[in-house]
């Protein structure tokens, strides 16, 4: 009985420690920023990473050579400046605001 007492406060304590990280880890660990209706108006590679104007709504990014999808987002990003589609700029940063003229984070992800 003293070894599943033990066991019990064990997890019990576990559990508070796991969900007070959480707690102080917070959300904005895991925030982005979607921005909609993005029409890309250039895009051009240093050689290293390749970034991305959208005017629409005049945000600007780069995409990380780093980041695993780099060529899934690449040619998402050259299909739509060549069909002349609208896409969804996903920003790892949270506090980008769409429609601002300012320079942006990573883009983290694009879409049709």
């Amino acid at each position: 009985m003293r070894l599943s007492e033990n066991k019990y406060f064990s997890s019990r304590i576990l559990s508070c420690v796991f969900g007070l990280a959480l707690a102080l880890w917070g959300s904005s660990v895991f925030a982005y920023k979607v921005c909609l209706d993005q029409k890309i108006s250039y895009i051009f590679n240093d050689g290293t990473h390749t970034f991305i104007a959208s005017s629409g709504s005049k945000l600007n990014g780069a995409i990380r050579s780093t980041n695993p999808e780099y060529k899934s987002l690449v040619s998402i990003a050259l299909a739509a400046k060549v069909s002349g589609n609208n896409i969804t700029v996903r920003y790892s940063d949270d506090s980008v605001t769409c429609g601002s003229t300012a320079w942006s984070d990573s883009i983290v992800g694009l879409g049709f």
